[in-house]
């Protein structure tokens, strides 16, 4: 009989991933508690919905535990290139847990998408004297094709929503020997099953153990459906959502001993606890489980963006560093682009990625004999840092609210477990990973200590028309939020996608950035199309935005914000509201009903920086690393990809250091109100400070500080008001007619 229950709370369990250069590795400490001593009804239960570091294709030991990571969305079965939305994407095995006792074998399993109880079937093979000689060949059904040593499975254990069944091997064949209660968990995502030892007959001390998960109905038990994911396989290749080894396991081409976990009791029971690293120099695929309820399940986008949505709760996303890293590292967020996954960044043995779609060029012919020009491509990117890809909830499209929650939730997620510099991450991507560098830019330019756009723009004609049609917007017309964020982008002048689509952007771009006087380069490859940009030319500036680090404090913050932006979905649990940059927070439009472009800019510099009015310098020049090698920043002797291009921008450099005052200057344009945080602006509430704001109507200032008392509001015209502090704030009411208003701190009483 199979029951919803809650699973019981027991003691809290924290996994610190230890750096290391090479998988495995282990820990001393004592053993953590993962079996509640005090069971709920039921029996014990495996502590937490996931245990350890979520590290696809790894296995750690844990608190007497053998934890299995498995891949996302990799239910595929012996066809790959089949993407699973066909079955709800409800095989998906994201982690195996196996605690043996003294008593009984506890089994845990943990899904991608768990919608309907009755849907998924799990299968648990177990050689349990170690002896593939002895025991079944495959898992019951035959829709396993054991390829080399025989599995030698005494014992096969399924579990579903119509309980467990223990399935012993009598020599011949399977037999049905066992019939227990399970536990199929839609809000976990999770089945459970408990399994007396004596079920299991006589065992050695090392097992040797196999899983699958498929459908119940069609079941693989019976051969009457496929299994569709298998456990312990580990598949370090960049497509098919690493489903590949996974295939040919199944259908026999590769052995099956690769999909055998060895698990040794006496160390299990020990309490020494072993825990997956990741590895150095080639692509890990970590998980994190997101707060966002999309339905789970994999579905398919419509005419105007084909691409698939991955809605599950365990999200993907690639990792990748050098063997030799800071011990605090910086960190590059790339950004994937149309038909392309987490696994397509340029790093880590894949130049592009493009084992998922067809290229379409694979080349440029520059009309010399023998065609192509050997090693013309766009290199890959290798720097002193961690890069990471997310999976974006999506192949394609343009991207925004649960996409950009996935790059932010990322961003957060890498930070806490590799303890990576906060300060030194740098935003990239690709084509449509471009557009989403120019865009999270411009929505949260504070996250950032660079960004460099490649093959995108800041927006497309083509999705403009798709968004006038959906009746939606996601492109800010902001470029002037990146007053404190070096900006980068390069574009091919051949590029089939932006000559059409965007090139008109990019060229306001430009001009917008240079009549700002704003840091910024922008590089034109002459030679080039879309898909063959080379991404190694601008690694230097990627590793020169770490060096310089985010600004955290400016002098000057311009930021706009434009409602309509926002994407605010309550029953998804997705709630962002890009008004807040800096030491500039909540700022509100006036009005009621927003419409395109509609937007309120705060535009203020805090007196307190005496190096508050950079000067700039105009970038130009062509370049070519065909007779040298060259990357963007300058002379290189690795960076031959024969290439030309002309470079744009504008250099910033220190200016004059200015008398320092305690006070504000600046302008306000359509904002009804803005929190301001004097702390971040140096300002001083024990001394009188001077605010001269302009503003186009009426606004009013929320002032955040530690204010010792009661402050008397002087405007140059009008009355004094003295005001006490709430919750630390102050507010200054201005007018058009404003003009100079002075706080002072006032003798008066404050309750």
């Amino acid at each position: 009989m199979a029951s919803k229950t809650a699973l019981g709370v027991v003691a809290a369990f924290l996994t610190v991933i230890i750096f290391s250069g090479c998988g495995g590795g282990s820990s001393s400490r004592p053993a953590t508690t993962i079996i509640d001593p005090d069971p709920v009804e039921g029996g014990p239960k495996l502590e937490e919905t996931t245990i350890g570091p979520l590290i696809s294709g790894t296995s750690s030991q844990i608190g007497g535990t053998y934890v299995w990571t498995d891949y996302a969305y990799d239910d595929r079965g012996t066809n790959p290139s089949v993407t699973p939305e066909e079955n709800g994407n409800d095989a998906d095995l994201i982690q195996l847990q196996l605690r043996p006792d003294t008593e009984s074998l506890y089994i845990k399993a943990v899904l991608e998408t768990l919608i309907d109880p009755a849907v998924p079937l799990l299968g648990i093979g177990l050689d349990l004297d170690g002896n593939p000689n002895t025991g079944g060949l495959s898992l019951p059904g035959g829709k396993w094709v054991v390829s080399g040593q025989s599995l030698g499975l005494e014992r096969v254990i399924t579990i579903a929503e119509t309980g467990a069944e223990v399935w012993s091997w009598d020599g011949a064949g399977w037999q049905n020997t066992a019939s227990l209660d399970s536990v199929v968990d839609t809000d976990e995502n999770t089945l459970f099953a408990e399994i007396p030892n004596e079920l299991l007959g006589a065992y050695g001390q090392v097992w040797h153990a196999v899983a699958a998960v498929g459908l119940s109905a069609p079941s693989w038990l019976n051969g009457d459906g496929p299994i569709s994911d298998l456990a312990y396989v580990r598949d370090e290749s960049t497509s098919n959502f690493q489903s590949n080894l996974q295939a040919a396991i199944l259908s026999g081409e590769e052995d099956a001993q690769l999909a055998v976990a060895t698990i040794d009791l006496n160390s299990l029971a020990s309490g020494v606890d072993n825990i997956a690293q990741p590895i150095a120099g080639i692509k890990n695929t970590f998980l994190y489980r997101s707060a966002l309820d999309l339905g789970e399940g994999i579905r398919v986008g419509d005419s105007q963006n084909p691409a698939l949505t991955f809605a599950g709760p365990y999200q993907p996303y690639a990792v990748w560093f050098p063997r030799s890293l800071p011990a605090k590292p910086g960190l590059i967020m790339y950004l994937h682009g149309t038909y392309y996954s987490h696994m397509s960044g340029p790093y880590g043995g894949t130049e592009i990625g493009i084992e998922d779609i067809p290229r379409w060029v694979t080349n440029i012919d520059f009309g010399i004999e023998g065609g192509s020009v050997p090693g013309y491509s766009m290199g890959m990117l290798a720097p002193n840092a961690v890069m990471v890809t997310p999976l974006g909830r999506s192949t394609g499209g343009p991207t925004d609210g649960a996409a950009v929650q996935d790059y932010l939730d990322v961003t957060s997620d890498v930070i806490s477990r590799l303890n990576i510099d906060e300060d030194r991450v740098v935003l990239t991507g690709y084509s449509v990973g471009g557009v989403s560098t120019f865009r999270l830019s411009q929505l949260y330019p504070d996250r950032w200590a660079g960004a460099v756009a490649i093959a995108g723009s800041p927006t497309t004609s083509i999705f403009e028309v798709q968004e006038s049609i959906a009746g939606t917007q996601t492109y800010p017309n902001a470029l002037e939020n990146l007053y404190s964020l070096p900006f980068r982008f390069m574009n091919s002048r051949l590029d089939e996608l932006t000559s059409t689509a965007a090139t008109p952007y990019l060229d306001l771009a430009v001009l917008q950035l240079q009549q700002l006087g704003y840091d910024f380069r922008h590089w034109q490859i002459l030679r080039r199309e879309h898909f063959s940009i080379p991404v190694s030319l601008v690694q230097c500036e990627l590793e020169l935005a770490i060096a310089r680090g985010r600004v955290r404090d400016p002098a000057r913050v311009v930021f706009s914000y434009e409602p309509l932006l926002d994407r605010i979905d309550d029953t998804i649990g997705l709630k962002m509201v890009r008004n807040s940059a800096y030491w500039v927070s909540n700022i509100q439009v006036r009005g009621e009903a927003y419409g395109r472009g509609d937007k309120g800019t705060v535009d203020i510099t805090s007196l307190a920086f005496a190096n508050r009015q950079p000067e700039t310098e105009p970038v130009y020049g062509l370049y070519e690393n065909v007779s040298a090698g060259r990357d963007v920043c300058g002379p290189n002797p690795d960076a031959n990809t024969l290439d030309t291009w002309y470079e744009i921008g504008n250099k910033r450099v220190a200016g004059v250091p200015l008398a320092v005052s305690n006070g504000m200057e600046g302008s306000l344009t359509k904002v009804e109100s803005v929190h301001l945080d004097l702390l971040g602006m140096r300002l001083s509430t024990n001394n009188p400070i001077k605010i001269t704001i302009s503003t186009d109507g009426d606004s009013v200032l929320h002032l955040a500080g530690h204010w010792p008392g009661a402050v008397s509001i002087e405007p140059s015209t009008g009355e004094s008001v003295i005001t006490c502090p709430v919750d630390n704030m102050i507010d200054v009411a201005l007018t058009s007619t404003s003009g100079d208003i002075w706080l002072r701190p006032a003798n008066a009483n404050c309750p």
